[in-house]
């Protein structure tokens, strides 16, 4: 199978990919869809089925508004690492209580 979509996780960057979207098409000019629009937070679609010519010059302007947005958003790049930290010690803690409920239940 093959599809000229292109999912790309934006998770570790942002999840308003909304606002993600908008500012690569303001400084690059480059138009991509966020996954907002389909219910998947946190990824951005890309239709890459034209020449290749305009598929490098999109992936090299995809590129440079996501350097541009890291750089302009660096509090929240520098947030989410620790957000994951903190997310995935509640899953694991969250994980364990049930574990231990189950256990209890034989």
């Amino acid at each position: 199978h093959a599809t000229y979509l292109l999912w790309v996780d934006v998770r570790n960057i942002t999840f308003n990919t909304t606002q993600l979207c908008e500012f690569i098409e303001d400084k690059t000019g480059l138009k991509i869809t966020s996954g907002e629009n389909y219910h998947q937070n946190g990824f951005v679609r890309i239709n890459i089925a034209c020449p290749r010519q305009l598929l490098i010059d999109g992936i090299n302007r995809f590129v440079q508004g996501i350097e541009l947005f890291k750089n302009t958003h660096k509090e929240l790049a520098e947030l989410l690492p620790k957000l994951d930290d903190i997310a995935d010690a509640y899953y694991m803690s969250c994980y364990a209580k049930k574990l231990c409920i189950e256990y209890n239940d034989i």
